[in-house]
């Protein structure tokens, strides 16, 4: 069973060689954005669901035998994971010859896994995850040149610049999906908390923000939650967290995967991120 949904706005193959690629891998889905710079604006989104018995390396492939703008060059191009597998570490007490050590500490091992490292060096944090074997040698050798990075990474980046113009002191910021829900929380653009929950319930959710928000000791009068994501019960969800929260905004978005993998192509550079295999 398949769920796709497509947006072409007449791509021209030709001319693939000035675009930018991103590529959005999830547990159980697959999102490609093609992207302008020169127009700022999405040429080709393609995102599919499934729910087939295949593995994960089975799907993909077959998806590249599908896709025809998958076979092209381009000028940039860049791979997102989506995976609650990951670890942060200050930048002081990262330590890349113990880069495993470290992850599996915080992480049960894994068998055919990669772990890779993100350093944002603006935040002073390493973000240390973990990816198939089989999807990352794939993926690598269809495109030796491609950059490969956590959404953890992303959305570190990306919240560290909200409310920042307002000089707002501290700040959680969180992104929901269907099946959980990523949590960070800053003080100015300076990172204090940052992990995954996995969570589908509106009072699962709420217990895991609120028990964040204790955790960093944040001010329900004065301090400041922002939300992204496109949940069907975003609504039930915000009016129950106005009964702990006072200031509540929304960080509008057609599409959450479109929009999170959207910030590489927006946002980071490589002088901002720094990416490593081991």
């Amino acid at each position: 069973m398949y769920k796709n949904r497509v947006v072409n706005n007449n791509m021209d193959m030709d001319t693939t060689e000035l675009l930018t690629l991103s590529i959005c891998l999830e547990t159980e889905a697959f999102s490609f954005t093609v992207y302008s710079s020169l127009n700022k604006q999405s040429i080709v989104y393609y995102h599919r669901e499934t729910v087939s018995p295949q593995t994960f390396i089975a799907k993909l492939k077959q998806l590249f035998s599908e896709l025809e703008f998958l076979n092209q060059s381009y000028k940039q191009i860049t791979i997102l994971t989506v995976d609650n597998r990951f670890t942060v570490v200050p930048v002081n007490f990262f330590d890349k010859e113990h880069v495993k050590q470290i992850f599996n500490y915080n992480q049960l091992e894994k068998a055919n896994e990669c772990v890779l490292y993100n350093i944002l060096e603006k935040n002073d944090t390493a973000i240390i995850f973990g990816i198939d074997k089989d999807v990352f040698q794939f993926l690598t050798q269809q495109y030796p040149q491609a950059t490969i990075y956590s959404q953890t990474t992303a959305l570190i980046d990306y919240f560290s610049t909200i409310g920042v113009e307002e000089n707002l002191s501290k700040r959680m910021c969180v992104c929901l999906h269907d099946k959980s829900m990523d949590i960070c929380c800053f003080e100015s653009k300076r990172l204090l908390f940052a992990n995954a929950f996995e969570c589908k319930q509106i009072e699962d959710r709420i217990y895991y923000l609120l028990y964040v928000w204790k955790q960093v000791d944040f001010n329900q009068e004065t301090n400041k939650l922002y939300l992204m994501g496109t949940i069907s019960d975003m609504k039930e969800f915000v009016k129950e967290l106005k009964r702990y929260i006072l200031n509540i905004f929304i960080i509008r978005s057609t599409d959450k995967i479109e929009h999170v993998s959207s910030l590489f192509t927006n946002k980071i550079t490589e002088s901002d991120i720094k990416n490593t295999l081991l």
